[in-house]
């Protein structure tokens, strides 16, 4: 298997993540309307369009840049959005 077909798969399995994370973060908005849930929703569209525009740009950018925002915002994104919410 060549590694462009690795880095498409790798792609496309990062998109289906970013997508199920953004799917749990607008039912968590649902379920409790905070200005967290909220930036939450806001941070997980952020990453799906960044991904997007710049696979568009430039064919990998977007999965590492991807990869690496949701890294972050897996580690601090809780304490971001309950800074938001004043926890």
């Amino acid at each position: 298997m060549s590694a462009a077909k690795i880095a498409k798969i790798a792609g496309r399995v990062s998109m289906a993540g970013n997508i199920s994370t953004m799917g749990q973060a607008v039912y968590q908005l649902a379920e409790n309307p905070t200005w967290g849930n909220a930036a939450r929703v806001g941070v997980q569209g952020s990453i799906i369009a960044l991904e997007i525009g710049l696979n568009a740009w430039v064919p990998g950018l977007g999965l590492l840049v991807g990869v690496g925002l949701t890294a972050l915002e897996a580690h601090y994104g809780q304490q971001f959005y309950d800074y938001i919410d004043g926890k």
